[in-house]
């Protein structure tokens, strides 16, 4: 199934042309702000700009968006995943505020408005929108809150998302939920509590062993052509690293060309379909998220892999090589599968 195009992302720029979203740059600038502030990124970096190239094409539908969006979305998810200084480093290099497009006066609210500021703020599947906004809904009920800044409430939601609970009953059993967790330290925020005290780490560790996949797609594995991307329990996906410099050296015996990469990509296709299906279930077994999330194949160094590694090539030649590439994934995999599924083409 289709989930999102894989054409280029349109970024408007303030009072500038039309541009595309150059994405490994966009990487390279949040690493930069997480080394200012003294953090290593590890695979965070790439997994939040992932993330929000799916929410940009989804919420889009394929329209350009304005460079402040694209940056105020990422320091979001930043302060949502637990480091709110690094979005404030992030706010402060490209002029954006993470809070803004928030009300911050109190004002009524209701569940449709809640869910409607979360889907907006945070790149949530529809069926984390859902439960989430439930469980904000309980806890302003308990606390009998009428009125809500926008800010509270992504706060609560942040704290929520990362205890699993708010630590009050069920909405709609009226059960207890989970009581064990700490109390907030005093003077810091939900998120913050939630960074510290969470004893479920950021990011779960691979659950597709060697010996579950078959002697191919291990070779595939072996030889770095397919990398299986860490993945978070917060916002849920899956995601595989499809090198073609190491497709070419291990498919093409060194001989490549653009004939002989697009066979080798006709030939990792139905491993790469089974290896996502079979991670969708072994990741479901810790988090039912999984299965309502999209997969990412993604090709890092795509452009110049193009541009360099298959000899001299036009420019309108390597666009057209681009089209058929494209057109190749979509039919013998993406269209295949049973889950959404989205190419990325760095």
């Amino acid at each position: 199934m289709i989930l999102l195009a894989s054409g280029n992302l349109l970024v408007a720029s303030p009072g500038g042309p039309l541009h595309s979203l150059d994405l490994e740059r966009l990487t390279a600038d949040l690493r930069e702000a997480f080394q200012a502030q003294g953090l290593a990124s590890d695979w965070i970096a790439d997994h939040l700009v992932l993330t929000l190239e799916e929410k940009l094409r989804t919420r889009g539908h394929g329209e350009p968006v304005s460079e402040a969006v694209m940056h105020e979305s990422l320091a979001a998810m930043l302060s949502a995943v637990g480091y709110g200084e690094v979005a404030a480093e992030y706010g402060r290099r490209h002029q954006v505020d993470p809070l803004a497009g928030r009300r911050r006066e109190l004002h009524d609210w209701s569940a449709a408005g809640i869910r409607a500021l979360l889907d907006r703020t945070l790149p949530l599947t529809p069926g984390q929108s859902l439960r989430l906004t439930e469980q904000c809904v309980a806890v302003l009920r308990q606390l009998g809150f009428q009125e809500v800044s926008d800010t509270f409430v992504c706060e609560l939601a942040v704290h929520l998302l990362h205890r699993g609970d708010g630590g009050f009953s069920d909405p709609f059993t009226g059960a207890p939920q989970r009581q064990d967790a700490a109390a907030p330290m005093p003077g810091t925020t939900p998120a913050q509590n939630a960074a510290e005290q969470s004893q479920t780490p950021l990011f779960l560790p691979t659950k597709i062993k060697a010996d579950q996949v078959d002697s191919f797609t291990r070779t595939l594995l072996e030889t770095n052509v397919l990398r299986i991307l860490p993945v978070s329990r917060l916002f849920p996906r899956l995601g595989v690293s499809v090198s073609l410099v190491a497709l070419g050296e291990t498919l093409t015996g060194g001989w490549q060309s653009p004939l002989t990469i697009m066979t080798a990509l006709g030939r990792v296709a139905p491993s790469i379909l089974a290896l996502l299906a079979q991670m969708r279930q072994e990741y479901a077994a810790v988090l039912a998220g999984f299965l309502e999330a999209p997969c990412h194949l993604v090709f890092p160094g795509f452009a110049m892999y193009l541009a360099q590694g298959l000899g001299p090539m036009s420019r309108r030649e390597r666009a057209l090589l681009a089209r058929e590439i494209s057109c190749l994934l979509e039919d013998s995999l993406v269209a295949q599968a049973d889950f959404p599924v989205m190419l990325s083409f760095r």
